[in-house]
């Protein structure tokens, strides 16, 4: 019998309003080995009663088990079944909410609305559970050590709130002074299971829980109100956090390493916040964000960019939920914010995103200009699991269609969108065929068009091949790059911003890199300049080639020209002629929509970009024409 049409099946009532209600679920029974038996009840969200909000990992789909709800069956995953009973054995009787089963999630329309408002869910929830499957003898050891020592971490972390308003490098070396001081007896007892801690919190965090997208979002809504459960053990995630940062604190202080708080660990959202240390081929602290949102300081709302790094190490089913997931954690300001809508393909919110980032301002030099657009792109693409046949996506993207019509967003006035300045270069000269000649350029084309394959050489003063140009490159054209994802950050180990944008310039400004992204740009007779096309690096990985005096350009990107041209870039890889053939014939490619649709100002002096970067002065990237 087919189970929609099954009576002894569960199935859901329509919501009054899906915008403004939620269903709370309180079970009646969950004796072990026996079937979970519990009621759904919607309320209206501004009258719902005190309710829990679970968070937890759905875990394997093939795994399943049955409970009774409102009197009928429902299938659902054993995690959510593990999940349930700690639950109820934390708060008997109590309302929980829990996703899997208080959304409708055969029901997109009703979906899309609830996940809007889910961050509200767990803001509004009398506390959040924070469970994280069964035990092992890693969190065996570690909750054994919190119930032993509550009261010690207890205040370590109520000092440590003291210090969380203090400068980010300065608050936990500050709580370890101050509590150190008054709890100097029990530091010894601690001592000999320190060595242990290490890896049994490195294998905790290792679990599926902390690699959910979900849980950022759930448990910085739920930052001071989260129990964290584990087999039949709870206790709050703020011992959790004192713990973690003890034993952090402690590697610092024992390897020297003491100016490199942990407190800066646990603080934000972005990759630099992912911190690891190789004790015994063991990474520590792989993914502490999770603790921090939970029970660190207050965290304010990142830009968009930030988040979206953060999330290469998490993880959901739909890759829809990168976005959707994590719309709590973003500082939108008056910029546009994309709806959840599981009608939508991820394509479309794809571009959306896209779309959001090239309307955001720049930041300051230490990021914006060490991240182009399209390495954005790239990024973002691979995180949401976007295609790139470059073939059909040209008519994917057009076949999605936009809200506005045959404009996109980023056509709206109130959006200007804002340059990537990422790009430098230097003019082509055709290669003398006497060698003897001397010259100061250092990029030369290798041949006239008609002496040309389907490409054009490009080749520096011995005659070594840096590039693989259009056909229709010609002398006095210009050659432009940035650095791919690999070279996006320059390797800083320690700091001022001052010494990053000092190192930024110099090392990454004067030298052509193997994994570059290369334009071919040309001049008109008016001094406008539109893009040729596409070029492809030949270099190695050694030392790239020193370009003595490059200039600067401003690139306006038309969000579809950006999507074709990092497919095409993505498919390059190896950096050979034969490789350059399976891309077909990609220098008769119509890459850009119309001569317009992506804006190329410059060349511009590298000192007139970063002062008006590090001044913020960001009316000097905002696009041509713009009142």
């Amino acid at each position: 019998m087919d189970t929609a049409q099954d009576p002894a099946q569960f199935r859901y009532e329509p919501l009054p309003d899906s915008r403004t209600y939620i269903r709370l679920l309180q079970i009646q029974h969950s004796e072990p080995e026996q079937t979970i038996r519990c009621t759904l009840t919607p309320f209206l969200l501004e009258k719902a009663p005190p309710y829990h909000a679970v968070s937890y990992t759905w875990g394997d789909p093939k795994s399943t088990t049955s409970i009774t709800l409102n009197h009928r069956n429902m299938v659902i995953r054993e995690n959510c079944d593990y999940a349930l009973r700690q639950a109820s054995a934390a708060h008997h009787g109590a309302y929980l909410w829990i996703d899997a089963i208080c959304i409708n999630q055969h029901d997109n329309a009703e979906k899309s609305h609830q996940v809007a408002i889910m961050a509200t869910f767990y803001r509004q929830a009398a506390r959040v559970l924070s469970c994280v499957g069964q035990h092992s003898p890693d969190s065996l050891l570690i909750f054994d050590v919190l119930k032993r020592y509550d009261d010690y971490f207890a205040d370590f972390y109520n000092t440590m709130t003291v210090h969380f308003g203090e400068m980010e490098n300065d608050w936990i070396t500050q709580s370890w002074r101050h509590f150190e001081a008054e709890h100097s007896k029990w530091s010894p007892m601690l001592l000999g299971l320190r060595e242990k801690l290490i890896g049994a919190l490195s294998n905790f965090i290792e679990r599926p829980y902390f690699s959910r997208v979900w849980i950022l979002q759930e448990l910085y809504m739920g930052n001071g109100r989260i129990t964290v459960c584990c087999g039949i053990d709870r206790g709050p995630l703020s011992s959790l956090f004192a713990l973690s940062i003890w034993v952090t604190n402690w590697w610092y202080r024992s390897t020297g390493l003491v100016d490199r708080s942990a407190g800066l660990l646990f603080r934000g959202l972005t990759p630099r916040s992912h911190y690891s240390v190789d004790v015994n081929r063991k990474i520590i602290f792989q993914r502490p964000n999770g603790l921090a949102l939970g029970a660190g300081p207050n965290i304010s709302p990142s830009r968009l960019w930030d988040v979206l790094e953060a999330l290469r190490r998490y993880a959901c089913e739909d890759p829809r939920d990168k976005i959707y997931g994590v719309l709590a954690l973003v500082n939108w300001e008056d910029r546009p914010r994309p709806l959840p809508d599981y009608k939508k393909d991820i394509l479309q919110l794809a571009k959306e995103v896209f779309g959001i980032l090239l309307v955001s301002e720049p930041d300051d030099l230490g990021t914006w200009y060490n991240q182009s657009f399209l390495n954005m792109v790239h990024h973002v693409r691979l995180m949401m699991n976007v295609p790139s046949q470059h073939k059909t996506l040209r008519s994917t993207i057009r076949a999605t269609g936009d809200p506005s019509g045959d404009q996109t967003m980023l056509r709206k006035p109130k959006y200007p969108r804002y340059a990537d300045v990422r790009w430098r270069g230097t003019r082509l000269s055709l290669l003398p065929k006497d060698a003897r000649v001397k010259h100061d350029d250092v990029l030369f084309l290798k041949s006239e068009p008609q002496d040309r394959g389907l490409h054009a050489e490009i080749v520096d003063r011995k005659g070594k091949i840096i590039a693989y140009a259009p056909k229709a490159t010609a002398k006095d054209d210009w050659f432009v790059e940035c650095l791919f994802w690999s070279q996006a950050r320059p390797k800083i180990h320690a700091g001022t911003a001052a010494r990053l944008r000092s190192a930024s310039w110099s090392s990454l400004l004067y030298r052509l890199h193997y994994d570059s992204n290369i334009l071919i740009l040309r001049q008109d007779h008016e001094g406008n300049f539109r893009i040729v096309g596409p070029a492809f690096s030949a270099m190695d990985r050694k030392p790239g080639l020193k370009l003595p005096a490059p200039l600067c350009f401003k690139i306006w990107w038309d969000l579809e020209d950006a999507l074709l041209l990092e497919s095409l870039f993505s498919r390059y890889t190896r950096r050979t002629k034969k490789e350059i053939a399976k891309l077909g014939d990609w220098s008769k490619m119509r890459i850009f929509a119309h001569p317009d649709s992506t804006i190329v100002k410059g060349p511009f002096e590298p000192e007139e970009i970063r002062e008006a970067l590090q001044f913020r002065n960001f009316a000097a990237f905002r696009e041509p024409g713009w009142d």
